[in-house]
């Protein structure tokens, strides 16, 4: 056997060699690009786990501080506000502790020293920071570098339009009760409601790219969902401005809080929106999780083939004497 390797044109050797190498560097890339593949999907995965609780400490703060404000400028709050604001506080500790709150910044936020409206502008300060940290995540993770459109959108709508949208939404229900109570300007409002607007205008162009780039023939109920919320909160905000000429009111109905409660139903359906987007998302990464395996296997077989089945026939020279 060794004789005859001898006996193999040096070109030949050559050529043998090269594709060894070819076969080895084929190998590394392949595996690297897997490995590559592989550590992004271990950072969406950490950053999807993260911003799930980010948004539950958005939410339950927006609670807090919507019903138990309510609670402050009630003379005679009812026994249902009440346990409203107990169970808020409760839930909201329980969020920030999840996200590993020390306790000391868990009674600031929890606080209630101040007029009305000041403390109110301190809980949206702080939900603020949770929105800031959650973006801070999504762009650490690589998220918003993603070049999969469906991904990309529907992680952009996760991790940023709907966290915000539930945020925005928040300070509407919380500042119509001091509105109408006439502890600030009406125009707080409108300012509020105007950031909800733009909010939806970004989301809608979001979901609407994702619907483009969808491939599927029946089309996501991701946006008909949100269409939905869409016009609830602009009934919503119509609602809001009949509250102010109503002449004769029921005096035993809390106007207010059944304004919160049905401004807490459509963060409910965005909640749920949230829970379907995540879904759709999640399912995305797998299959591009998958596709990588794939490809990993077919391109290891492939040079393997290359390499090992060539059909190049070994010629061996003798001489003979003359």
């Amino acid at each position: 056997m060794l004789e005859r390797l001898k006996q193999i044109p040096l070109w030949l050797k050559l050529i043998m060699l090269a594709t060894q190498g070819l076969f080895l560097f084929a190998v590394v890339v392949t595996l690297y690009g897997f490995y590559s593949d592989k550590t992004r999907h271990q950072a969406y995965d950490q950053a999807t786990q993260q911003q799930k609780l980010y948004r539950e400490a958005i939410t339950k703060l927006g609670d807090f501080r919507g019903v138990c404000t309510l609670k402050r400028i009630k003379t005679d709050p009812s026994k249902e506000l009440t346990q409203l604001c107990e169970s808020a506080e409760l839930q909201l500790v329980e969020a920030l502790e999840s996200l590993d709150y020390p306790a000391y910044e868990i009674e600031q936020i929890l606080s209630v020293e101040g007029q009305y409206f000041e403390v109110f502008l301190k809980k949206t300060a702080y939900s603020e920071q949770l929105l800031t940290q959650l973006f801070q995540i999504y762009r650490d993770s690589g998220v918003q570098l993603e070049e999969n459109i469906l991904s990309y959108t529907s992680g952009r709508t996760i991790f940023i339009h709907l966290p915000d949208l539930i945020e925005k939404l928040g300070v509407v229900r919380g500042i119509t009760g001091l509105s109408n109570s006439g502890l600030v300007s009406r125009n707080n409002l409108y300012i509020a409601e105007g950031r909800v607007t733009e909010i939806l205008i970004n989301t809608r162009n979001t979901l609407e790219a994702f619907e483009q780039a969808n491939a599927s023939s029946s089309p996501s109920e991701l946006l008909l969902d949100f269409e939905i919320i869409e016009q609830h909160i602009v009934e919503h905000f119509e609602r809001l401005d009949r509250y102010r000429f109503m002449e004769l009111r029921d005096p035993t109905k809390d106007y207010d809080l059944d304004l919160f409660l049905k401004a807490t139903e459509i963060i409910d359906q965005i909640q749920t929106l949230y829970d379907d987007t995540e879904a759709t998302y999640a399912g995305l990464l797998a299959v591009e999780q998958n596709s990588s395996i794939r490809h990993l296997l077919f391109s290891l077989i492939c040079n393997c083939s290359v390499t090992f089945n060539t059909d190049v026939p070994i010629y061996v020279t003798s001489h003979s004497p003359d």
